[in-house]
């Protein structure tokens, strides 16, 4: 919002942080989103996270995650996926 403040929730906080972390080369820190949340990724993003990664659009070595070279491409896919309804 132009000259004004928008307030987030919780749901809309952490899909953020999920999708600016994995636009880095380095990828998402599980461990980071779980001190930030007090909750694990898993708990929050499973089902959109295991699909991804099964589509070939997510690497996962247990600590980050990241996306893949297909799923740069189409790093759109994976990001609405993660968005609170």
């Amino acid at each position: 919002v132009i000259g004004g403040r928008e307030t987030i929730d919780e749901a809309l906080e952490q899909a953020e942080t999920v999708i600016l972390g994995l636009r880095l080369n380095a990828g998402l820190s599980r461990a980071q989103f779980a001190q930030r949340f007090g909750m694990a990724l898993d708990d929050v993003f499973g089902k959109p996270l295991a699909d991804c990664a099964r589509w070939d659009l997510l690497t996962d070595d247990g600590e980050r995650v990241r996306l893949t070279p297909r799923g740069r491409l189409l790093s759109n896919e994976v990001f609405v996926r993660l968005l609170p309804d």
